[in-house]
């Protein structure tokens, strides 16, 4: 009898910790979107949208931010660059922004380049022709930016390189610290169209790999060189006209490298840094992958190499954790596309739902609020 009365209690139990653990289920989106009323600033609205188990229960508008200043030049372009979400309360761009969404404050609205961040800091390069060549770091501990001082400071170890224009040809530079600087290459080929600063990635202090534009036909080629040796050596041509390109960028995952051509138009995986060839389908992290397709064409979304959906999308407007993914869902009217809001899939609710959005810019990340 005494182990009879005691087991319903212990079911009772049971049911509680699993409804208080599915209860907890609570996260937010952010997603930077375009205010239709402020078109002449460009202003730029970020805003979350809250769930609870797969639900959405509310949406809050955190703060506004113009992309135009009153001059009418560039001031905080969202939608240019990368996007990611920091310590679950700053907004940070590739391009060098930083923004406090939780208490609405603009901390950095300086052009730069994100360099690397780990889990107290962010460092930012900045090349620019009046303010000069110096480094940054945003501190967590103060929540300000600051610059470093030091000429001598390397953060991420690689050589200080810079493409100078001879007439419409390139050549590749080096300049060491408080020394002359180093011509490497007088044939770094061409100027990029659309005036396009040149992509590089370092595999190391002296190695490098960059897109080139070559001298000879109307071809690209991903060129490895060795600043120490001068050495230099087309490790692949890319079957792209060098005419048709508007963007490209390597990118770096923790499995691949990949050269992305006008917003994944084209992606190149480099093998071994000494080979490349052109991929169908990119993994987005260790759970999700996503088809590389044209945009009159819908992309098949993976989730541990199942097919869990296709969607008409753009792969620079998805983000994703470990199991959930977000994306502006868009539909084909003739040869035009339209936004049709945010889809979302998650691996608790093992389907999409989509919810209404406009004017979206990019969605910058996922927040976990369970312990909120």
């Amino acid at each position: 009898m005494k182990s009879r009365n005691n087991y319903p209690w212990f079911i009772v139990i049971l049911l509680l910790s699993i409804n208080y653990s599915i209860a907890q289920d609570k996260w937010e989106l952010i997603s930077i979107q375009f205010d239709k009323d402020k078109t002449q600033t460009l202003t730029q609205n970020i805003i979350g949208y809250q769930f609870e188990n797969d639900k959405i229960t509310s949406i809050k508008t955190y703060m506004s931010v113009d992309g135009l200043a009153p001059s009418g030049k560039d001031y905080i372009r969202l939608d240019i660059g990368k996007l990611f979400i920091y310590k679950n309360k700053y907004l940070v761009s590739n391009k060098g922004y930083i923004i406090d969404f939780n208490n609405k404050k603009i901390i950095s609205d300086q052009k730069s380049t994100l360099v690397r961040y780990n889990s107290d800091s962010i460092i930012f390069y900045t090349n620019d022709i009046f303010k000069g060549k110096y480094y940054s770091v945003f501190l967590v501990a103060d929540g300000k930016l600051h610059e470093i001082k030091n000429p001598a400071f390397q953060p991420a170890k690689t050589a200080d390189v810079e493409f100078e224009k001879q007439s419409n040809n390139l050549k590749l530079c080096y300049y060491p610290t408080n020394k002359p600087k180093v011509i490497i290459s007088n044939n770094a080929g061409t100027i990029l169209p659309n005036k396009m600063n040149t992509p590089v990635y370092f595999l190391e202090f002296s190695q490098l790999l960059y897109l080139k534009n070559t001298t000879t036909g109307n071809h690209l080629a991903i060129n490895k060189t060795d600043i120490n040796s001068k050495t230099e050596k087309d490790i692949c041509e890319l079957d792209f006209p060098a005419s048709n390109l508007k963007d490209a960028r390597f990118e770096k995952t923790e499995q691949y490298l990949y050269l992305i051509l006008n917003n994944f138009e084209k992606v190149q995986i480099i093998e071994n840094y000494a080979s490349c060839k052109e991929i169908q389908k990119i993994p987005l992290n260790t759970n999700f992958a996503i088809d590389i397709a044209p945009s009159t064409k819908k992309k098949k979304i993976y989730f541990h190499d199942a097919e869990v959906g296709a969607q008409y999308c753009n792969i620079s407007q998805v983000t994703q954790v470990n199991n959930k993914i977000a994306l502006v869902k868009e539909i084909m009217l003739g040869s035009e596309v339209y936004q049709e809001g945010i889809a979302v899939w998650t691996e608790s609710a093992k389907k999409w739902f989509t919810f209404e959005a406009d004017n979206v810019v990019s969605l910058a990340g996922f927040i976990d609020k369970s312990s909120n």
